[in-house]
Order: structure tokens, then C-alpha cells, then sequence
């Protein structure tokens, strides 16, 4: 959320038309979420400064300081950005966990569901308590009771 200053600025040529303008003045709350994507090593040896490119790419890459580039070489990992210098090109971030080795179906998938905030975890054992057992089927006498869309069109 920003606080932006509002104002009018006159146009040069003709001096007679304005056009509102505004500035940022300071920012309130940062909507800054967790970023998934690899890390690209630094071509220098013994680097602690890696650019981290997001999936997204409307997301900016991440500079981010890790000393397990080797290790994260071939992963998809999560990064948080931490924050943005002014005069920087990059913001600078944090590595957060591996989701795992970059094309494998179950890591892809999780990518996926991360960058759209899509909710995963495993179900409670209160919500797995609800479900019937295993050996549950349906008897004639529940289907002669049911009632479903497709009776009321026609």
C-alpha cells in the first residue's frame, strides 16, 4: 500500500492545461510473498552473491546470499525478498527452502500452486476422522432416495 502526494502539474507548451500528478511519499505495508524459480550460480569461484530468477517473469530476479549454490544448482527453490536499495538493480532476498529438482512432476506441481497461492497441505486427521470408511458403498436403497439435477431438466 502506498501514501501517494497528489498534485497539478501545468503542461509547458500551452500553459493552460494541467494534469494531475502524483508522487509516492512512503509505503505502509510491503505485499511482498515468497518467490519460486532457480538460482543461477555467479561465474566467479567462492561467489556468496547469486541471482535467483523467478518463475514468474514479471517478477525482477533476486540477488541472494547463499554459500549452497552448488547444491541448489539443478533446484527450484523459494526465495524472500527482503528489500530494494534505491539505486539497486536488483532486490536482495533470502533463501527460504528446495522444493526439488527442476522437472520432476510433484516439484513443478508445487511451483505451481505456490505462485498462485493455491492451498495444499495435507488434509487434518479431524477432516480425514469425517470421511466414511473404505468399505463404504452406496445401496440401492440411498440411490432410490436421491435426488439429482438432471430429474428436473427437460
Amino acid at each position: 500500500m502506498f501514501v501517494l502526494c497528489f498534485g497539478l502539474q501545468l503542461k509547458a507548451e500551452s500553459g493552460k492545461m494541467r494534469r494531475p500528478t502524483g508522487k509516492v511519499v512512503g509505503i505502509i505495508k510491503r505485499n511482498s510473498r515468497p518467490l519460486c524459480g532457480m538460482l543461477m550460480p555467479s561465474p566467479i569461484k567462492e561467489a556468496t552473491r547469486h541471482l535467483f530468477t523467478p518463475a514468474d517473469r514479471r517478477m525482477p530476479r533476486v540477488r541472494v546470499e547463499t554459500r549452497q549454490a552448488a547444491s541448489l544448482q539443478a533446484h527450484r527453490i523459494v526465495v524472500g525478498i527482503d528489500g530494494w536499495l534505491r539505486h539497486s538493480r536488483y532486490p536482495n532476498g533470502h533463501f527460504v527452502r528446495s522444493l526439488g529438482e527442476c522437472g520432476d512432476k510433484e516439484t513443478e506441481t508445487e511451483v505451481l500452486l505456490l505462485e498462485h497461492d493455491v492451498p495444499h497441505q495435507p488434509f487434518s486427521q479431524a477432516v480425514l476422522a469425517c470421511l466414511p470408511p473404505p468399505t463404504f458403498s452406496i445401496t440401492a436403497e440411498v440411490l432410490m432416495r436421491r435426488v439429482t439435477i438432471c430429474q428436473f431438466i427437460d
